[in-house]
């Protein structure tokens, strides 16, 4: 179990990390910018909800999970990417 208290930052970091991606990986995986992934990994910005959807989708997460709303990481409903 991991700390709901994280920021949304980290926890994209660590999601990526967990699932063995680089940032230009998850980047080019969810057509983003890699330096925007990184401003937002380091607490700079907070995702749009489209950027927060296309994550969710890729980690298998739900979009409660990438707002730190709740600490249940499994979701039955999202499929990956």
């Amino acid at each position: 179990m991991h700390d709901v208290t994280e920021t949304i930052g980290a926890r994209l970091r660590r999601l990526r990390t967990d699932a063995r991606l680089s940032a230009s990986e998850a980047a080019n995986r969810i057509r983003m910018s890699q330096t925007y992934l990184c401003e937002v990994e380091r607490d700079e910005h907070l995702p749009g909800l489209t950027m927060a959807a296309e994550l969710a989708k890729l980690f298998g997460v739900s979009l409660d999970y990438i707002a730190g709303l709740t600490d249940h990481e499994n979701n039955p409903y999202v499929r990956k990417q």
